[in-house]
């Protein structure tokens, strides 16, 4: 069941393609990430703060 949500949030973020490859390159493997992440919650936070961060960089 973790790996199906970490899969689906790793689908979501692919909308952006250069947060997909950064994120993805932290991501290691699903389960590193749920390792340190823990909560689906936390996850997208992350990703929004990823997201975030590089909208702000290119505008």
């Amino acid at each position: 069941r973790r790996q199906e949500l970490c899969l689906d949030i790793h689908c979501k973020i692919l909308s952006n393609k250069i947060v997909a490859v950064i994120v993805d390159k932290m991501l290691i493997s699903c389960y590193s990430f749920w390792h340190i992440l823990r909560y689906s919650v936390i996850c997208f936070q992350f990703i929004e703060l990823i997201n975030n961060y590089f909208t702000d960089s290119y505008e």
